[in-house]
C-alpha cells in the first residue's frame, strides 16, 4: 500500500514524500496552495475513494516517474465540498452517489486539517 505524507511550509512550496508499495520513495516539491488542498492530495482521495488504480496514484504507485504522470494520466477530480450547484441549479443529494458523497465528506474534513496545520504540519494518507 502506498502512503503519502503532505507537509506544509506556511509561505513556501508544500512536500510530498511518498513509500510506493514496493519500498521505494519519491520526494516531490509542490506547489504553494495557501490554505487550498494541494492538488496531489485531491487526487490521492479521489482516486481511492473510487477505487481507480490507473490514475495518477497508481502509476506513481508502480513506479512511474512524477513528470511523465503529470502530462499523461487522467485527471480525476471533485470540486470539493459543496452543496451539487453546477451551472445553476442544484443536483439532488440523492442523484449523487455515495462513493462521491463519501469523498466529498473527506475532502471537507481534509481541507479544515490543511488549514489549521502548523508550518512544516503534515497530513499523511494511504492510497490502493
Amino acid at each position: 500500500m502506498l502512503t503519502a505524507t503532505f507537509v506544509r511550509h506556511r509561505g513556501e512550496n508544500t512536500y510530498l514524500s511518498v513509500l510506493r508499495s514496493d519500498g521505494s520513495e519519491l520526494e516531490l516539491k509542490l506547489a504553494t496552495n495557501g490554505d487550498a488542498l494541494p492538488r496531489e492530495l485531491v487526487h490521492l482521495v479521489v482516486e481511492d475513494g473510487l477505487g481507480m488504480l490507473d490514475g495518477f496514484w497508481g502509476l506513481i504507485d508502480r513506479g512511474a516517474d512524477a513528470t511523465f504522470v503529470n502530462s499523461e494520466a487522467a485527471v480525476a477530480s471533485v470540486d470539493g465540498p459543496g452543496d451539487g450547484v453546477q451551472r445553476g441549479y442544484v443536483i439532488p443529494a440523492s442523484y449523487i452517489p455515495p462513493e462521491l458523497i463519501a469523498i466529498r465528506l473527506r475532502l471537507s474534513d481534509l481541507q479544515r486539517d490543511w488549514a489549521a496545520l502548523a508550518d512544516r504540519g503534515s497530513i499523511t494518507l494511504s492510497f490502493g
